[in-house]
C-alpha cells in the first residue's frame, strides 16, 4: 500500500514537473521574438537625440561638474574632464568612481563657522525662522564672505552661462553634479543682493536678481532629467522668496528700481513643461531594460536565487515589448499636463490614476509574453505627479511675490492689505483665478498650491 501510494506521488510529481517544463518551454517559445520599436518609442528617442545643442564654453552642466575642483583650479577645465570620463565609462559595470578625475573635494560645509550652519538650517526650505535669520544676517554674511569669497565668484561663474544641456545620460551610479554647494553659492549671492540693496545699489540689486533667476528658469526649460529639474525649481522658489525679503525693506519707490523684469513674466509652457524630462526617463528606464541582468532587481545579486532568476527569467523578457509600454505612458502624462493652469489639478490627478491603471494591469499577466516585463511594470511604474505639482506652483509664488510689491508701490498698509487683494484684479491664484490670501498673524500673502502638505503653502511676508 504505501509503495503504491509513493509511487502515485511520484507519478504525479513528475507529470507536474514535466507540465511544468512543457509550459515554459511553450512560454519561451511565444517570447522568441521581441516587438518592433513602436512610433512613439521611436519619437521619444528621435526628440532626445535631436534636442538643441549647446557649445561646452556656453554649458552650464559641464561648469557644475566640476563645481567643487579645489578653489584655484578651473570649474570649467574639471568639468570637460569629468563629463569625458563618464562618457568613456558609460558602458562600465559596475562603474567605478576611483576613476573620478575629481578627488574627494574638501568638506566645506563641515568646516563653516557654526554661525554659518545655523543660518543655513534657519533657512531651509518650509522653515518659518528664514524671514527673521535672513534680516539679521549682515555680520553672518560678512564671516562667510572671509572664508569662503570664492565660492560667490564660482557661482557667478555657473550663472553667467547662457544654456544648459545634460551632456551624460542620468545615471544613479555616477557622481551627481555638486548641487548642494551650488545652493550654497546662490545663497551666497542672494546675501550680497541684499548688502547691495542696504547701501542703495538698487540696480546692483536688480542685476543679481535678474541674472540668478534667468539662469534657472534656463535649467527648468532645459532639463532633461527630474532632478535638474527640481534644483532649478527650488533655485527659482528661493530667488522669489527670498528677493522679496530683499525689497520689502526698501522705501516703495526703490523696491520698484529693484525689482527684476522676469519676475514680472509669466512661468511659460515650455518652462513648466515636463516633456524633456519625460523623455529623459524614458532614456534612463531603456538603457536599464537593456542592459541590467534580471538579478539586478534582486537584493542580492550574488544569491543563489538571483543566478536561477537570470536563468528562468531573463527568456521571457522582452525590453522593446516594454519600452513601448512606458513611451506611452511618458508622452501621455506629459501631454496630459500640458493644460492652462486651472484644469492642471485635474490633469495631476488623471496621471495618478494612469499610473495605477498600468500597475493594476500589468499583474496578473494577460499572456506568457513579457511576463518578466509585466512584472518590473508592476514595480517600477512611477507616478511623477508631485514633481509637476511642483513645478506649475512657480507661477503662483511668482504672482504672490509680484503682488507684494504692487500693493507695497501703491503704499497700501498691512492693516488694508486684506482688502486691497479682495479687490485687486492682477495678478491672482494661477489655478482658481481668485485673490490671494492673507495671514494677519504674519503680516504675509499666502498662496497654496497643489504640492501636497506644508510644502505647498507659501506665505511671502509683507
Amino acid at each position: 500500500m504505501l509503495r503504491r501510494t509513493l509511487k502515485t506521488i511520484g507519478w504525479t510529481a513528475g507529470c507536474v514537473a514535466a507540465l511544468a517544463i512543457v509550459l515554459y518551454l511553450f512560454a519561451v517559445a511565444l517570447n522568441w521574438r521581441d516587438r518592433e520599436a513602436s512610433a512613439t518609442a521611436v519619437k521619444l528617442e528621435t526628440l532626445y537625440r535631436d534636442r538643441p545643442s549647446v557649445r561646452d564654453e556656453d554649458n552650464a552642466f559641464i561648469y557644475l561638474m566640476g563645481f567643487e575642483a579645489a578653489p584655484a583650479e578651473s570649474p570649467q577645465t574639471m568639468g570637460l574632464k569629468r563629463v569625458a570620463w563618464m562618457r568613456q565609462s558609460s558602458n562600465a559595470k559596475p562603474f567605478d568612481a576611483r576613476q573620478d578625475p575629481l578627488n574627494k573635494p574638501a568638506d566645506y560645509r563641515a568646516a563653516r563657522n557654526p554661525k554659518i550652519r545655523k543660518f543655513l538650517d534657519a533657512c531651509r526650505p518650509g522653515s518659518v525662522n528664514c524671514a527673521a535669520a535672513f534680516d539679521a544676517s549682515e555680520a553672518m554674511f560678512a564671516a562667510w564672505m572671509g572664508s569662503e569669497g570664492w565660492l560667490l565668484e564660482r557661482y557667478r561663474g555657473l550663472i553667467a552661462h547662457v544654456g544648459w544641456y545634460d551632456s551624460v545620460p542620468f545615471d544613479p551610479a555616477r557622481p551627481l553634479p555638486a548641487y548642494g554647494t551650488v545652493m550654497d553659492g546662490q545663497v551666497l549671492l542672494l546675501l550680497q543682493a541684499r548688502a547691495l540693496a542696504q547701501k542703495g545699489d538698487y540696480d546692483g540689486t536688480r542685476e543679481l536678481l535678474e541674472n540668478d533667476n534667468l539662469f534657472w528658469r534656463r535649467v527648468l526649460e532645459s532639463s532633461d532629467t527630474l532632478i535638474s529639474k527640481m534644483i532649478a525649481t527650488a533655485a527659482v522658489t528661493r530667488n522669489l522668496e527670498w528677493g522679496n525679503l530683499i525689497v520689502r525693506r526698501l522705501p516703495p519707490a526703490s523696491a520698484t528700481r529693484a525689482i527684476p523684469n522676469s519676475w514680472r513674466t509669466s512661468v511659460s509652457d515650455s518652462e513648466r513643461s515636463m516633456l524633456r524630462c519625460m523623455i529623459g526617463e524614458f532614456q534612463f528606464i531603456s538603457d536599464m531594460l537593456r542592459n541590467e541582468a534580471m538579478s539586478d532587481y534582486i537584493d542580492d545579486e550574488n544569491s543563489f536565487g538571483a543566478r536561477v532568476a537570470d536563468l528562468l527569467l531573463e527568456p521571457m523578457h522582452q525590453p522593446q515589448d516594454s519600452l513601448n509600454a512606458y513611451a506611452e505612458y511618458y508622452l501621455r502624462i506629459a501631454q496630459t499636463w500640458h493644460v492652462p493652469f486651472p484644469q492642471y489639478e485635474t490633469a495631476v490627478i488623471e496621471t495618478e490614476q494612469l499610473a495605477q491603471r498600468m500597475q493594476v494591469e500589468a499583474l496578473p499577466p494577460k499572456s506568457l509574453y513579457n511576463v518578466t516585463g509585466k512584472i518590473l511594470m508592476n514595480m517600477g511604474v512611477a507616478d511623477f505627479g508631485s514633481y509637476a505639482r511642483r513645478v506649475a506652483d512657480l507661477e503662483g509664488i511668482r504672482r504672490a511675490v509680484l503682488t507684494a510689491a504692487t500693493l507695497r508701490e501703491a503704499r497700501v498698509p498691512a492693516s488694508a492689505a486684506r482688502a486691497a487683494l479682495a479687490t485687486a484684479i492682477a495678478p491672482r491664484n494661477p489655478y482658481t483665478d481668485r485673490p490671494f490670501l492673507w495671514d494677519e498673524k504674519d503680516n504675509a500673502i499666502v498662496f497654496q498650491g497643489l504640492e501636497a502638505g506644508d510644502r505647498g503653502k507659501h506665505e511671502i511676508y509683507y
